[in-house]
């Protein structure tokens, strides 16, 4: 009997630490984007970008060089994909994040489990319940309806970039069941920070943006807020599922909420309010038995 009463509280413990490692997410994320967009006064976004992956990948380098030959074999087609299009979302992100206020730019972001569900429905025949369903048809329509909210400088084009970013993040998100099967997660974050810097360096303005000691700061919050977004999250998901921990990571659109109005004077109506919380209340009846999605092996 001691024995299962162990048991049952070290699940519980475990499991208040994951709720808390998913709050921490969110803040880290919310805090990533009030970085970004403090450097996007000196810096474009694909220079943000840049620096980000330059500097995460010297860093993993000592750690993975060893393993380097297993991201290029018959194998690897799932890795650089996802590495690619995981590249692609952070950039559209990271441009919506300069454009928006973050609060938007991460409620678009955070999108993209409806993305996951409408491909796994589409390309890998899962069926899907009715809340679910329904979770994703109050989602679009919250995404239609912030057209109207008048939020300053957000229009269609500023729209169609974020959910780019949701759009590409599904496809990684799909993509990596497949690549934790075959390759060390350091190896994928390598591959994920490698492939961004090959996938920001070309968009990026020449000469090529100097961190000098007057911009430095906000580059090196973005580099704090990525480590500690991506540890936490991995944590997140092995300690509570996907479909809890992208719950409660959707903290994330209410702590930038909040950086917005203490930190970037953002006064949010009434209305701007209904529609985020009718999107996170989508979001969460959207990804309800979302741990059933799953890639053909």
């Amino acid at each position: 009997m001691s024995e299962i009463i162990l048991k049952a509280s070290t699940k519980n413990y475990w499991k208040f630490f994951g709720y808390l490692n998913a709050v921490i997410v969110g803040l880290a994320t919310a805090f990533l984007g009030v970085a970004v967009k403090s450097a996007s006064s000196d810096f474009e976004s694909p220079e943000i970008l840049l620096y980000r992956s330059f500097w995460m990948t010297i860093f993993l380098l000592p750690f993975v060089f060893g393993e380097l030959r297993f991201t290029f074999n018959s194998k690897s087609k799932y890795l650089w994909g996802r590495s690619i299009f995981g590249a692609l979302g952070v950039l559209c992100f990271f441009v919506a994040l300069k454009l928006a206020p973050i609060s938007t730019a991460i409620l678009l972001y955070s999108i993209s489990p409806i993305f996951v569900l409408l491909f796994a429905f589409l390309f890998l025949n899962e069926k899907l319940s009715p809340i679910q369903i329904s979770g994703a048809s109050v989602v679009c329509i919250g995404v239609l309806a912030l057209r109207h909210t008048g939020i300053d400088g957000l229009n269609l084009k500023i729209m169609i970039i974020g959910l780019l970013g949701a759009f590409f993040a599904a496809l990684a998100f799909l993509m990596l069941r497949m690549v934790a099967q075959t390759h060390k997660p350091k190896v994928i974050v390598f591959a994920v920070s490698a492939a961004t810097v090959l996938v920001s360096l070309p968009l990026c303005k020449h000469p090529i943006a100097v961190i000098t000691t007057s911009n430095y700061e906000p580059m090196v919050w973005v580099l704090v807020a990525s480590f500690f977004a991506q540890f936490f999250l991995t944590i997140t998901y092995k300690q509570l599922g996907a479909s809890i921990a992208v719950i409660i990571t959707q903290t994330s659109i209410l702590w930038a909420a909040y950086f917005d109005s203490i930190i970037f004077d953002r006064y949010f109506s009434l209305f701007e309010w209904i529609i985020y919380t009718v999107i996170i209340i989508g979001l969460i009846l959207a990804v309800r038995g979302y741990k059933r999605v799953r890639l053909p092996c």
